[in-house]
């Protein structure tokens, strides 16, 4: 992965001198890198916790529809940003929304309302493993 130069000198001359370049620190990206995960884990708790309060509101077809539009809106922010993206974040990002539309065209959800704890669980673990989180 390729470090990126920011200018330190805005009015620079033409030179492309190194004095006029710094590289940005790992730790400040790592640190807004870290926020934006845990606000996305945050809004993945925040939904499991809804669906637990209001179940006859939050069924477990939407619970899997806002969670995958949560993992997936996290990992395409995050790709944008041109930080490192766990693969498993897209693959369960695209795996809840994919099992969304099939349960909202079917009516069925396979395994019902642990299909969405089992994504997410996944996704955590694969984290863990790899020290993305």
């Amino acid at each position: 992965m390729t470090r990126r130069r920011y200018s330190n000198n805005r009015y620079a001359s033409g030179s492309r001198s190194r004095s006029n370049y710094s590289y940005r620190s790992r730790r400040t990206r790592r640190s807004a890198e870290r926020e934006v995960e845990v606000i996305s884990f945050g809004l993945i708790i925040v939904l499991f916790l809804a669906q637990l309060v209001f179940a006859a509101a939050f069924t477990t077809q939407l619970i899997l529809l806002l969670g995958g539009i949560v993992l997936l809106g996290s990992a395409f922010y995050q790709s944008s940003r041109r930080w490192r993206v766990n693969p498993m974040t897209w693959i369960g990002g695209i795996a809840m929304f994919t099992f969304a539309i099939l349960s909202y065209q079917t009516g069925v959800v396979p395994l019902g309302a642990i299909l969405p704890l089992l994504i997410f669980g996944v996704v955590i673990v694969s984290s863990f493993l790899t020290g993305e989180f």
